[in-house]
């Protein structure tokens, strides 16, 4: 289970991505830019090389890699099955027995896809494939697992167990894909469970056999698994919602506490009103966990909302000698804000 979330967490986040394409030393180009071919898979010969230096016209015709005719190197690396002297003559980037070798999943290099025991070259690496896809070793696959590869064919990637990693439901033996693209065997929207355990939320209503959402500090696994539509990965527990992120059933969801039932959306509160974080307020800033009071144009009910203590129209209005103020706006010309600091408010002089 660890594992898994793990997986996501990293996928939610952002950091599992892989490596931009960077530029051949001296060419300008990337490996991809360097050497296009169409590729007949087990062959050494291409179908149609394209090489983007000055090799002699006569070896493309030929049929065979015209790297190999020119001589390999990091500015023509050769195919599959060409000789080699070091692993930057090859696209793969892998050099074995003097012959360039496929490299795997995830991180082997590329500049096709007959570089990779997957058949997937990606952005200049090579990529995982889901059910369906060709492999030579559980590593080609999302779901590790590959069947009916032999030294001489392809297998095939299988459906995976749960905690794999899925693009469908079809990717995964429990039939169920959870957002976030993990094999589940349930969650809430999706499957049906006879136990806890079952649920992606751990929290599976036996007499109807489908998983629940949690409130506010519940147990998740996926951001489904929380009314607030927010689940912290590290402690695994669904949090608040703010005005600006995820949403809300009850008051208690809300980082402001205030939840609009009807639209399912926490509200910004005025100055003096509960906050956690500026993005709470209206007036941008949270001091103590209570908004500070808004400056003129912040949106207010009443004078109480604002720092000059004046409410025009449902906006904070600027304020003449003496009233309390954040910036010069607050004050009425020639009056200016004297004072004023990010705790503490100055005023009008």
């Amino acid at each position: 289970m660890t594992v898994w979330i793990d997986r996501w967490a990293r996928r939610a986040a952002g950091t599992s991505v892989r490596r931009v394409p960077t530029p051949v030393e001296g060419s300008g180009l990337t490996r991809r830019d360097v050497l296009t071919r169409a590729a007949v898979v087990g062959a050494v010969a291409w179908a149609t090389p394209v090489v983007q230096s000055a090799v002699a016209p006569a070896s493309a015709a030929s049929g065979v890699d015209p790297c190999v005719a020119a001589g390999c190197s990091q500015l023509c690396p050769c195919a599959i099955g060409s000789p080699c002297s070091n692993n930057l003559d090859c696209g793969s980037g892998v050099c074995s027995g003097h012959v360039c070798v496929q490299s795997s999943p995830p991180d082997g290099l590329c500049a096709v896809d007959p570089d990779c025991t997957s058949l997937n070259c990606g952005s200049d690496t090579c990529d995982e494939n889901y059910t369906g896809g060709s492999c030579r070793s559980g590593v080609d696959c999302f779901s590790g697992v590959c069947t009916g590869a032999t030294q001489t064919a392809y297998g095939m990637c299988a459906k995976g167990a749960n905690g794999m990693q899925c693009g469908s439901a079809a990717d995964c033996t429990s039939g169920v894909c959870a957002p976030g693209g993990i094999c589940v065997t349930a969650y809430p929207g999706a499957g049906s469970c006879s136990k806890n355990s079952d649920c992606t939320s751990h929290n599976c209503n036996t007499s109807t056999h489908t998983c629940r959402a949690n409130t506010t500090n519940g147990y998740c696994t996926i951001s489904v698994d929380c009314n607030t539509r927010l689940c912290n990965p590290a402690t695994n527990t669904c949090v608040k919602a703010s005005p600006t992120t995820g949403v809300c059933t009850k008051n208690g969801e809300c980082t402001t506490n205030s939840c609009t039932t009807s639209t399912g959306l926490c509200n910004y509160s005025y100055g003096g009103q509960t906050c956690s974080q500026g993005t709470d307020c209206y007036s941008g800033t949270c001091l103590g966990n209570k908004c500070a009071k808004g400056s003129t144009g912040v949106k207010c009910t009443s004078g109480r909302h604002c720092v000059t203590g004046i409410c025009t129209g449902g906006f904070c209005a600027p304020g003449g000698n003496r009233k309390r103020c954040w910036v010069n706006t607050d004050c009425v010309a020639p009056y200016t804000c004297v004072g004023a600091s990010a705790t503490r408010a100055g005023s009008c002089r």
